[in-house]
């Protein structure tokens, strides 16, 4: 049997989290969820910049919960990959 890798450790544990919120959400379709959820900025010209969030609905608001997951907000710095 192979030895678990820390991602599929912690995918998991993400599902467990999903199943004990009782979510009947997979992991596929709680990441499928949560893709759409989006940083947007905005520069017209020489304006300043205007950024914004895209909304987050009630299911991804219960997914975020269920994976205890803060709701992403402007001030939260973006990592480069």
């Amino acid at each position: 049997m192979p030895t678990p890798t820390a991602a599929t450790t912690a995918a998991a544990n993400d599902i467990i989290w999903l199943k004990i919120a009782g979510s009947h959400l997979s992991l596929d379709a709680a990441l499928n969820q949560l893709r759409r959820v989006q940083r947007h900025e905005v520069r017209i010209d020489d304006a300043a910049p205007v950024t914004g969030i895209s909304t987050i609905n009630t299911a991804q608001a219960s997914t975020l919960a269920a994976l205890k997951v803060k709701k992403p907000t402007l001030k939260a710095k973006i990592s480069l990959l």
